[in-house]
């Protein structure tokens, strides 16, 4: 009786087992695939972001509105977008002559803000020498000129002198 009863949970099982194994290849591997494929999405679309970054591209606007580590990378690349654009800005008018522009690094450690930043100080120095060399050759030119005014009449009552 015990080995009847053997044989006939054999093949309970094995339908039972083959049964669990096709819900789980129904079920369980779509629905993996199509969370792969939710989490693969944002991160595609971020590398396509940075490709564009890296180009040159600073006019992309990406941010992936999720709450987890997309999201935050996310949010991080825009940020980063929206400072590389705006030192691009900067960079722009300073190369239209405007050395007005206030360049602030984004922190201690951004190397291209302070180099904006060094930057624009020594074209304003550069600037500022020039200026102050114009003005120097400018009172040099003006006392070349009295001079040469000074020579002159010293020249003209000598000339009057002899003729008398």
């Amino acid at each position: 009786m015990a080995e009847s009863m053997h044989t006939s949970i054999k093949p309970i099982l094995f339908w039972s087992l083959a049964g669990l194994v096709i819900l789980f290849v129904v079920l369980v591997i779509p629905t993996v695939i199509i969370l792969i494929r939710q989490m693969v999405r944002p991160l595609k679309s971020l590398q396509e972001v940075a490709v564009e970054l890296e180009q040159g591209k600073l006019s992309s606007d990406f941010t992936w509105d999720s709450k987890d580590e997309i999201g935050d990378l996310s949010r991080s690349l825009s940020a980063m977008a929206a400072q590389l654009k705006n030192y691009a800005e900067q960079a722009e008018k300073i190369a239209d002559g405007d050395l007005t522009v206030d360049i602030t690094p984004a922190s201690k450690e951004d190397v291209l803000g302070k180099s904006l930043l060094q930057m624009t100080t020594n074209l304003r120095d550069i600037v500022h020498q020039i200026q102050s060399a114009s003005g120097q050759i400018t009172s040099g030119s003006q006392q070349m000129s009295d001079s040469s005014q000074s020579l002159s009449e010293g020249q003209h009552k000598q000339r009057r002198h002899l003729k008398r």
